[in-house]
């Protein structure tokens, strides 16, 4: 075995092992637990930099596990791979690990069970490594499988609590739904490829499309297969995802300790995201299903936003966020672009873990600012407003300009609509961070808003920028669709962002009207806000939905069948169970 196999099989190991010790050596004191678990994780991270920097001869690290005997054709064996992009997610991974467990020491001192909460976060860093790495098919769902096994340890840590259990119940029960559609959805691909490998499945799906037909080239793979399991597949992500309308059992889970929340937000919720980008070129052949995945990710990043500009919680903020950017992701996935949804993921990722791990810190500071004025835009911007607008519309231009840049220099980013699709949510996310800027311009000076203006230019610009390194970085396993690559057509486009831009400026006319002391206001623009606002707040009563039309109901049937059950043990006829009077 060469010397980078060897370090390749160490790397998701080295956690798990450090969680195990944590457990038994540990003796239930939280500073031992740390010491094994932190140990495990800093070794796979020094691990982690050795096979970057090692040769490679030409060619991915890989090393073989155990035989497949799922197989029916030779090949080789189960095992794992460290090409560009799991070498980009380990990075991400295991630096968030080491973040969150320093934090999880000093937040859980003192606690019950700190041991093992510690040796959970090993747990989950070791199989999301696992998973990161894996190159079979059903090794990956395995992993996966695994990484909601700690997860769930992690939200039940308060387990004599009912707001602790009911959540990781629900979040057990959702994931497995969608655990179950990803499950068929391998199944059939690797039951019609032959083989559950990667390399030999993606080895049997041809070259590309045959655009002069209405088919698609493939070696020795059903197109039916292929539309199927990349169906099955897409859905079991979206569910895993907190994807619209699956997105019931992520606000839930807030009861869970931060760290808990931190570690969930950066690196388990958009693993879907990871296998996405890992099995882009199955989804290559399946055009519809990406433009499925787009609706939905497009949907979801609307209402997911919408949703946490009304949220009062700071960690129920940060969840419907976390919604929007994953909704961000799939769009981009489903345009075909999944070289920006794998940079958009690591931003996301470490962004979002600051924010939840400094979230008290936003608590803490409000309580001294308990007295800041509040009241109108108009009164809270003063004699700064001219500087505030000019601030916001060279906010909301950045996309426009950096897209045009691209054009002009003669290599746009997307031609055709998909390029207008990201154009549009850049534009959406510049409205969203001036509409937070004005919820907060009390708490702002002039110079704070110029210093913020000018890093979201400098983040965007390399966001942009950044992309194309990435595509270069990326471009052996997980390149720009060659099928899809203008996303839907005009005829569907143009009604959508019609729609939507309706939509922008009728909230902003409501907003306007609501906030402004003086002019002439929406008819009715109160009462629309208002139901707005309930509608949004309430995650668009979903949850209500679910209880009336799916809980209550079920509860009744169970209460009905365990009457039966009552009466028909004590002897009672048929006849007097259904009509509920007693045997003469």
């Amino acid at each position: 075995m060469h010397i980078a196999s060897f370090f390749l099989a160490l790397l998701p190991l080295m956690p798990l092992c450090g969680a195990v010790a944590a457990i038994v050596f540990s003796r239930g004191e939280d500073r031992r637990a740390f010491f094994w678990t932190r140990a495990g994780v800093l070794l796979s991270f020094l691990d982690c930099l050795f096979l970057v920097a090692a040769p490679k001869g030409g060619g991915d690290v890989r090393v073989f596990l155990f035989p497949d005997v799922f197989s029916r054709t030779p090949g080789p064996d189960v095992g794992l791979c460290f090409d560009p992009l799991a070498a980009i997610m380990s990075f991400l991974i295991l630096s968030v690990s080491l973040v969150i467990l320093t934090f999880s020491w000093r937040y859980m001192t003192g606690e019950p069970r700190a041991d093992r909460f510690l040796a959970a976060i090993g747990l989950a860093t070791g199989f999301l490594l696992f998973l990161v790495t894996a190159r079979n098919l059903l090794l990956l769902y395995a992993a996966w499988e695994m990484v909601l096994v700690a997860l769930c340890l992690l939200l039940i840590h308060h387990r004599q609590r009912r707001e602790s259990s009911q959540p990781a119940l629900r979040t057990w029960v959702m994931n497995q739904i969608g655990g179950g559609l990803f499950l068929a959805g391998i199944l059939l691909l690797g039951h019609s490829a032959g083989t559950y490998d990667m390399d030999g499945l993606f080895a049997q799906l041809g070259i590309g499309a045959d655009r002069a037909g209405v088919g698609f080239l493939t070696r020795g793979m059903s197109q039916t297969a292929i539309v199927w399991g990349t169906f099955f597949i897409g859905a079991g992500i979206l569910v895993r995802s907190a994807q619209i309308p699956f997105h019931l059992w992520l606000p839930v889970t807030l009861d869970a300790p931060t760290p808990v929340s931190g570690f969930m937000h950066a690196g388990i919720v958009n693993a879907g995201g990871f296998i996405l980008n890992r099995l882009s070129p199955v989804f290559d052949h399946s055009p519809y299903v990406l433009h499925g995945l787009f609706l939905v990710g497009a949907l979801t990043a609307i209402c997911g936003s919408a949703m946490m500009l009304v949220q009062v919680s700071v960690k129920q903020t940060l969840v419907y966020s976390t919604m929007g950017q994953m909704g961000y992701m799939f769009a981009e996935c489903g345009l075909g672009v999944f070289p920006a949804a794998i940079f958009h993921m690591i931003a996301h990722g470490i962004f979002k873990a600051t924010l939840f791990l400094g979230s008290g810190s936003i608590i803490h500071a409000a309580r001294f600012h308990e007295h800041s004025p509040k009241g109108s835009v108009a009164r809270a911007l003063g004699r700064h407003r001219i500087l505030w607008v000019l601030g916001g519309s060279l906010l909301v231009s950045l996309p426009l300009i950096l897209l045009l840049s691209d054009t002009f220099r003669g290599k746009p980013f997307l031609p055709g609509t998909g390029g207008m699709i990201l154009l549009f949510f850049g534009l959406a996310t510049a409205m969203q961070t001036v509409f937070n800027l004005f919820r907060f311009s009390h708490l702002l000076t002039p110079r704070a808003v110029l210093v913020f203006t000018g890093i979201f230019a400098l983040v965007f610009g390399l966001y942009w920028g950044g992309l194309s390194w990435f595509d270069r970085i990326l471009a052996p396993i997980s390149t720009t669709s060659t099928l899809t690559p203008e996303g839907p057509g005009w005829s569907f486009f143009y009604p959508v962002a019609l729609l939507t831009m309706g939509f922008i400026l009728v909230a902003g006319w409501i907003f306007l009207a609501r906030e402004t002391s003086s002019g002439w206001k929406f008819p009715g623009s109160s009462r629309i806000s208002d139901h707005l606002h309930d509608f949004l707040d309430q995650g668009g009563y979903a949850e209500m939905l679910i209880r009336h039309g799916l809980r209550e109901p079920l509860l009744s049937l169970c209460q009905t069948i365990r009457n039966i059950h009552e009466r028909t043990g004590t002897g009672s006829s048929p006849e007097s169970v259904l009509t509920g009077k007693p045997d003469v």
